[in-house]
């Protein structure tokens, strides 16, 4: 039997959660050419053994990473039977990616705006048969993977998947693999999967695809369910998830929101834990925004160490803050990444802290007066600024 290859990529939690628009060709040309950075600067651990690429942060600058025909042509999965024939198809994927633009999310961002290409261009040498491809400076930190914290996934792999939103699962199942599930609603399905039409002029959120509840299961969750499985019962994949619906609107008729149990080798996906754990994570409301079980673990059924189980705990933290402030300061963008950067730079203890704090005041005020007093706390416990 032939051996499978193995790439291992390493992206940030934070883009890995992000929206993006790109479609299957074009996340996978994207992989090769973030996979040529990472090796060029290799993954490295330091005194404490967290995972760091071998980066000079001081002197960050546009690179051009070299891809070979062959290497690119492997974005194809199963579909490079006839190999160079199909060569066009991976250039307009580059194309594509010159074209379209990354914002960077507010919790990495270091300026108040930065929209950036995943590309600056792409160029095709016939003789060496190799592509130049030179990637700015403004988004290398974020394919780097200079926060330490960030998802682990097999490129070849994504590559084989022939559904967008297969790939999007498969990313979100590596990330939550450790804690065995991840819970998501219709809505951010949507708004970070892109499940939108594409209409110039307009915005994208007021043209769904799927609005349906039945096609919107049946287009985007069952068809990544079926793909994922049949990858993973013939080998060609390391996870699968299956879900059931946790939460309704008009009854039974319209689920909004999800629980996704995740299998991999050894371990069958679960979806017993459902009722458990939707009673500790839930949902990220205004009226109801932190639950007294919102980072219980079950021992029995998620046994990770105490450094992998005080990472995931800080990562929930963070997330729910992140996800809170939407809500809080819909209007105010910039102070959302200040407090967010703030937050990732932070230890265990003072995001805890700082949770529990908002948890009082969201306990013990409403309305206005509440997101008064939730933006002094962060002022003073998280971007130092003291009141005059």
């Amino acid at each position: 039997m032939k051996e499978m290859k193995t790439a291992i990529i390493q992206q940030s939690n934070r883009l890995s959660n992000e929206k993006d628009t790109l479609e299957r060709l074009e996340r996978n040309a994207l992989i090769q050419v973030v996979r040529g950075l990472q090796e060029k600067y290799p993954i490295i651990k330091d005194g404490e053994g967290v995972s760091l690429h071998a980066y000079d942060t001081a002197n960050i600058k546009d690179e051009i990473i070299t891809v070979s025909e062959d290497r690119l042509l492997e974005c194809l999965g199963s579909r490079n039977q006839n190999g160079k024939h199909n060569l066009r198809s991976v250039k307009e994927a580059l194309q594509a990616l010159r074209k379209k633009s990354c914002d960077i999310p507010p919790e990495l961002r270091k300026d108040d705006w930065i929209t950036v290409g995943w590309i600056n261009y792409a160029k095709f040498n016939a003789d060496t048969k190799e592509f130049s491809v030179q990637v700015s400076a403004e988004i290398i930190p974020f394919l780097l993977n200079q926060n330490a914290k960030f998802t682990r996934f097999d490129a070849y792999y994504i590559f084989d998947l022939e559904n967008k939103y297969s790939q999007r699962f498969y990313i979100k199942c590596c990330q939550f693999k450790k804690q065995g599930f991840f819970t998501m609603t219709e809505e951010e399905i949507r708004e970070r999967f892109c499940v939108y039409k594409t209409v110039k002029g307009t915005d994208i959120r007021l043209n769904p695809l799927y609005k349906n509840a039945s096609q919107f299961r049946k287009n985007v969750l069952d068809k990544a369910k079926k793909e994922l499985k049949e990858k993973f019962d013939k080998g060609m994949c390391d996870c699968y998830f299956d879900y059931v619906a946790t939460e309704c609107a008009r009854g039974d008729q319209h689920p909004t929101k999800w629980f996704f149990a995740i299998g991999y080798k050894g371990h069958k996906a679960d979806l017993t834990q459902a009722d458990r754990q939707t009673k500790k994570i839930e949902t990220v409301k205004e009226q109801n925004i932190f639950s007294n079980n919102d980072f219980a673990q079950d021992s029995e059924k998620i046994a990770l160490s105490e450094r992998e189980q005080t990472a995931i705990k800080n990562d929930l933290g963070i997330q729910i803050l992140t996800q809170c402030m939407r809500n809080w300061f819909a209007n105010d963008v910039n102070f959302q990444g200040k407090v967010a950067r703030e937050l990732t730079k932070m230890s265990v203890e003072k995001v805890e802290e700082v949770l529990e704090h908002a948890q009082r005041i969201s306990r013990d005020h409403s309305g206005e007066d509440r997101i008064r007093i939730l933006r002094h706390m962060l002022n003073q416990d998280v971007l130092k600024i003291k009141k005059k």
